[in-house]
């Protein structure tokens, strides 16, 4: 068994009305065994960190995926368990991330927590390491989504915690309580980041969420997911950003079962496009509260196939 790509879809956030930015946050890998979509998230800062000539957190997702490159390729010599184990394999990759972090030149010496890039994380691979040809491992890790359809037990997918979605949650009650109180949109803003700084300085500990990001604690966290599953000819998998959600749970065109087949029976850029005319027509965020206008997608379709 292996996996095959249908298609995949990899958009940057609109900047100016009409026009994308020159620059995607989001970024994916295609290898024959593994397959990731990583989606970034930027950090609470105005300044840079690094001395990039991308966004910080463009240089942390692309490096991201060099890392899982780089573990891809040992998983087709290597013949240790250990590439058959996601927590190992995400620590290779943050092994290499932070040695390159290192090395970029860092522009400041008192960094906060809250200023680092994090990112979400959904994969599926192929077990290499066990008598079964067909099972496979899918792995996520805060926002986005990964979504899979089995003859055998129907539609199923892995969404976005409770905990990043109580969060959003809070953000709304708070915008909607300090709208009442009549504050201006300065003060508004300014209280969502404080919120936003708080929760990040709390991530990845006992009882909070989970992000990658350039320490250990992420894979090792309850909120890392994975999913041992025997996939068979014709099975599906959809890995997905939050850019992508965005069709259901802000625009609330229809369901996320109805959204995987969509993508399958028609395309994943006919729903890419769909997302960009509701940003467009709201781009003040009034009819469909957002904390940012326009969200960078990426996705992914793929099928199982038999070798």
């Amino acid at each position: 068994m292996y996996l095959k790509v249908k298609e995949y879809v990899f958009a940057p956030a609109l900047s100016h009305g009409d026009l994308p930015n020159p620059y995607s946050e989001d970024s994916f890998l295609i290898s024959d065994n593994l397959i990731a979509v990583v989606d970034g998230i930027r950090g609470l800062t105005q300044r840079r960190i690094l001395k990039t000539k991308t966004t910080d957190t463009e240089w942390f997702v692309d490096t991201v995926i060099k890392g899982l490159r780089q573990v891809t390729n040992k998983r087709d010599v290597d013949k240790s368990r250990d590439y058959d184990d996601p927590k190992k394999i995400l620590k290779t990759a943050i092994d290499y991330v932070i040695a390159r972090f290192k090395e970029e030149g860092i522009l400041y010496s008192d960094i906060k927590k809250h200023e680092l890039p994090t990112a979400s994380l959904m994969m599926v691979m192929k077990l290499l390491r066990v008598k079964e040809t067909n099972r496979f491992l899918f792995s996520h890790m805060a926002g986005g989504a990964v979504m899979w359809h089995t003859k055998e037990d129907g539609f199923s997918m892995s969404l976005s915690g409770e905990d990043l979605s109580n969060f959003d949650v809070e953000v709304e009650m708070l915008i909607r309580t300090l709208l009442m109180q009549g504050k201006s949109g300065d003060e508004i803003k300014e209280a969502v980041i404080n919120m936003a700084k708080a929760s990040r300085h709390i991530r990845n500990q006992d009882d909070t969420y989970c992000m990658l990001d350039m320490s250990y604690s992420s894979f090792k966290h309850k909120g890392f997911r994975t999913y041992e599953k025997l996939l068979n000819p014709g099975d599906k998998v959809l890995l997905a950003s939050s850019g992508f959600l965005r069709y259901v749970n802000i625009f609330k065109k229809t369901t996320y079962e109805d959204m995987f087949y969509k993508s399958f029976t028609g395309s994943l850029r006919g729903i890419v496009e769909a997302i960009r005319e509701q940003e467009k027509w709201d781009m003040s965020c009034q009819m469909y509260q957002r904390t940012r206008k326009s969200d960078d997608i990426c996705a992914v379709t793929i099928e199982v196939k038999d070798n």
